[in-house]
């Protein structure tokens, strides 16, 4: 299925076996570390995770945490279960932007926190959201302007992480 489905991915046949090993490892509950697995492809551990992160999803064997779970991951449930980022969810979701994507949960989340004036791990929201900076930023200024347009705050600094 990997070569069927993972043929865009380009990988070396190590990679793939490594990471083939790596899911089904996780899929019984196997401990395998992810330095470990890395050596075993060849590849660096960041280029690693990459590729595991894009196999999973090929796959279909991505699974995104909640919105509480992230919430309770950044130590921001408050925030999460405030009436204000309700309505702002529901502002969010109107302008037609989906929140089943974890990027645009995560930059929700990410906004709410700023809006509301709670600190929030930069580096650890990109780094679960996985993609650049300058692209995470600019979802979050497009979420900021549709939240603030519907709940009527003010717009507040990106710098303000």
């Amino acid at each position: 299925m990997v070569s069927v489905r993972g043929a865009g991915l380009a990988l070396t046949g190590s990679a793939r076996a490594a990471l083939c090993v790596d899911l089904a490892a996780q899929a019984l509950r196997i401990p395998l570390t992810t330095i470990s697995a890395a050596r075993l492809s060849g590849l660096s551990p960041k280029a690693y995770a990459s590729s595991r992160r894009s196999f999973e999803t090929v796959l279909g064997l991505s699974s995104f945490p909640t919105l509480q779970e992230l919430a309770t991951r950044f130590g921001c449930v408050d925030v999460a279960r405030s009436p204000r980022y309700e309505t702002s969810l529901t502002a969010v979701q109107a302008a037609g932007i989906d929140l089943s994507q974890p990027l645009f949960l995560i930059a929700a989340l990410a906004t709410a926190c700023r809006q509301q004036k709670v600190k929030v791990s930069r580096t650890q929201l990109l780094a679960v959201a996985g993609v650049r900076p300058a692209i995470f930023d600019r979802l979050c200024v497009q979420m900021d302007r549709v939240s603030s347009a519907t709940v009527g705050a003010d717009s507040i600094n990106l710098n303000k992480y």
